[in-house]
């Protein structure tokens, strides 16, 4: 379980910096 729980957490990991990245993107376009 705690193995599964390792992938996920690789995966969220990257969903988020990706979010991030995003986000990033968007506030400098305004700028």
């Amino acid at each position: 379980m705690i193995e599964n729980l390792g992938q996920h957490w690789e995966v969220i990991k990257g969903g988020v910096l990706l979010a991030l990245v995003i986000m990033g993107m968007r506030i400098a376009s305004r700028l």
